[in-house]
This record gives C-alpha cells, structure tokens and sequence, in this order.
C-alpha cells in the first residue's frame, strides 16, 4: 500500500519525464466571433514600447523547475503597434516572454477596449530567459530541479505587465499618425534547425515596414520567423531577450521605430543553429544570440529595402473564439495542486484565433507552437504574397501536432507538453473558415 509520502515521490517522476525544455469535435464555439472591414479610407499607424524587465528575482520560464533568476543581462520589453482605417482599430503586441495564459490575455483585452474593442493580437517571443508566468517552473522539491511544488508565477509581476501592455497599447494609439506600407519576405539559412525532422524547417522570413506618409520614417517594422528563443540555454541565470531581443535593437538602429518579432511555426523542435566550439560543443552564449539575431535583423533590413509598397491597402480582421478539450492527465494533475492556474468551462479552455488582412499582407494567429508543417498547410490556405503565421499568439497551449504526428514517438516530448489531440483540428477548421469568409467578403491583394 502507497503511503502518501511515497505516492508523491511517484507522481515527482512522472513530472520530471514530462516538463522538458520548452514548455474530437469541438463544442460550441463562436466562428467569425467579430468581422470588421475597412474601406480604402487612409492608413494611421502608432507604436510604441514599454520595458517589463523584472525588478525581483524571478523563476525563469522553459528547460526544467526552479531556475531562479541571479541578475539582469539585457531588458525585456512589449512593443506595441496600432493600425487603423475608419471605423476598424487593430493591436498587435508581443512581448518577451516564453507564454502567456489566454486567461492574462483576455485581461489585457479587457484593460484596451476602449481603444481597440476586442480586436488585439498579444503573442509571446518564446523567450526562455524571462519569467515564468504559466506556473511550471517554480521551486522544486529540495532545491533539486525536479518537481515544483508551487507556481513560478509571481503574481505582482504579472499584474504589473498587465498594466505595462495596456499602457504600451494607449501609447501607440496615442502616436497614430497616417502611414504606407512596404512588405519583403527571404529566405534566411543557418539560423534555424529542426532537430526532430531536419527536413521541415521553414527559412522564410515575412516583414513589414510601416512608415509615416509623408515623411517616410519608420513607425515599425514587424518580422516573423520560426525558431525557439533558447539560444541561451538551462545553464543561464540571467534575465534576456535572448535573440529576438538583439534583432529588434538592430532593426531599430538601422532603420528607426519600433521593431517587433513574432515567432512562427517553431515547434517539434525549431531552434536555433548555434555554432560549435573546437571540441564540438555547442556555444549557448550571449555572442550566439547577437550573432543570430544580427543575422536576422540583417536579412529583414536588406529584404526591406527592395519591398513592395503597399498600394490602397485595406485592413480587415476577422476571429473565432475556440474551446479545446483540456486532456493532457500531467496539465490536469498539476491544475488541481494550483500549480497551473487556468480557468475551463466543462473541461474545455476557452481561446480564439483571428484573421488579419493588411493589402497584400495576411495574418493568422495560433494559440501555441505549431510544427512547420502545420505552419506550411497555413500558409497554403492564405492569399496574397505575404504570409505571416504569428505562433504563440492569445494564448500558450504547448505543442499544436496533427493526428499523425501526435501518435509518433519521436513527438514524445511534444505530445506530454499539448494540451489536447483536438488543438490542431480545432484551430486549423476555425481559420480555414475565417480565410474563406475574409475571401469571400474581398479577396487579399495579390
């Protein structure tokens, strides 16, 4: 007979296989929640930024429990951009984060609707040298890095974001002012790698530039592109963007504003290509992530400068509130002992996507880490020439497999780390119908 003691040294074991380094038919939901489209009356654009760098210590997100965090390397950020024509106002904010729960979301939502209704984009870099606010890597058993026996959410810190999005937000809104658009995409090598299939990786990078008209200088260029923000690795103990954080200094210092980057199909695992020292081993320095994300401010900017502008372009937005069966047995367990705090409604968790069309630009979004290829069969479905698939947007629900792929044991690792079997099927039938409404309504430019 297990005694309690020993049932809880079981259930340690089975977290320690599932938390690694990163971290049916639906019910009812709302598809085409809210449909606004614009006509071809001028653009306005505003953006902004605001520093979320903890002040305390904190429990750093992704690789395994109680990594406390010991200092600050470089600072954390949420870089905000508003667009609006006539009647339809769009926020897009990403913030230096591994995740974010749809339930702090919604918060946000609810703190910006006066500005934006419910038409906001909030999505995280993946970063895993920032603080923990999804729960499961607080402080562990003994110190040992094992089983976390509480949250690593420090909960003033996550309302203090709150506050600092919303507050980023206004601010872009408050520096609206007409803009034109010139849209790039390239294909970027060596950065990225896919170390479950090498043979899915998806090297485009999408940007967009928004400049002030007249005038030309940049209000914000937004970039997007698949790959882990790990370049950093379980061994740091210092707050940092990682690479995203260096690619959006250099953008900003070669072409001015405010640069945001949104990561992309990245999981079943996308990360970053580091380079090896003499002895093969791999370099996870602070070196590696100004090499790399120098070298992918570098494609962004030189891709930029030969765009396409945008000619009369129109912005549309279209979303579908979601709810995925939440059956992961490891996310339950750990739910029930507060280590996870999500709110579900008959088991489900509420979440949504959104369809964004910006000229010959369109959007999508995706509450998780899809695999590429799921990215691929997006970006199919997508009109116009540029496809931007903006992952870990609205909500954090893990890996995003398709049926295939989930029962696969080389997804081992990803399966433990979803939330549900359904989340693909789910999220994939939401926005081919969004696509299809927004194609029907007026096709993207081509």
């Amino acid at each position: 007979m297990l005694t309690k003691v020993s049932l809880f040294c079981l259930m340690a074991l089975v977290w320690v296989a599932s938390w690694g380094e990163a971290a049916g038919e639906a019910p009812p939901s709302s598809p085409a929640a809210e449909t606004r489209r614009a006509s071809h009356e001028p653009l306005w654009a505003g953006a902004a930024k605001e520093e979320i760098t903890p002040t305390e210590r904190v429990y750093l997100a992704g690789f395994g429990p109680n990594r406390a965090s010991r200092g600050v390397h470089d600072p954390l950020h949420a870089r905000a951009l508003v667009l609006k024509q006539g009647e339809v106002t769009i926020g897009l904010v990403v913030l230096d984060l591994l995740g974010l729960w749809g339930d702090d979301v919604r918060r946000i939502k609810r703190g910006a609707k006066e500005i934006l209704g419910d038409r906001l984009i909030v999505a995280s870099t993946h970063d895993h040298s920032a603080p923990d606010l999804i729960g499961a890597w607080g402080p562990s058993l003994l110190g040992l890095g094992l089983l976390p026996y509480r949250s690593g959410v420090d909960r003033d810190y996550l309302r203090l974001l709150r506050r600092k999005v919303v507050s980023s937000l206004r601010a872009a809104h408050r520096n609206l002012r007409e803009a034109r658009l010139k849209f790039a995409s390239t294909q970027v090598d060596g950065v990225s790698v896919n170390i479950r299939d090498r043979s899915r990786l998806d090297k485009e990078l999408v940007a967009l530039r928004v400049e002030a008209a007249p005038g030309g200088e940049t209000i914000a260029t937004l970039i997007n592109f698949a790959c882990h923000a790990e370049v950093l690795w379980s061994n740091n103990r210092l707050v940092t963007a990682d690479f995203p954080g260096y690619l959006c200094r250099k953008v900003e210092e070669e072409l001015g504003g405010t640069a945001l980057f949104f990561n992309a199909a990245l999981g079943g695992m996308v990360t970053a290509n580091v380079a090896r020292d003499s002895r093969g081993k791999e370099l996870h320095t602070f070196a590696e992530a100004e090499r790399i994300g120098h070298t992918l401010a570098r494609a962004a900017v030189e891709a930029l400068r030969s765009g396409q502008p945008a000619v009369d372009p129109e912005l549309s937005w279209k979303s579908a509130e979601l709810a995925i069966p939440f059956e992961n047995w490891r996310y339950r367990w750990a739910r029930r002992f507060g280590i996870l705090k999500r709110k579900l409604d008959d088991g489900r968790l509420r979440t949504e996507v959104a369809v964004v069309g910006i000229g010959p630009g369109q959007m999508v979004t995706v509450p998780g880490e899809p695999l590429p290829n799921l990215g691929w069969e997006l970006k199919k479905m997508m009109g116009g020439p540029y496809k931007f698939v903006l992952g870990l947007a609205g909500d954090e629900l893990g890996y995003i497999l398709d049926e295939q792929d989930f029962s696969k044991r080389r997804y081992a690792y990803e399966r433990s780390m979803s939330v549900s079997r359904q989340t693909w099927p789910i999220v994939y039938r939401a926005l081919k119908g969004l696509l299809q409404e927004q194609e029907a309504g007026h096709p993207i430019a081509r």
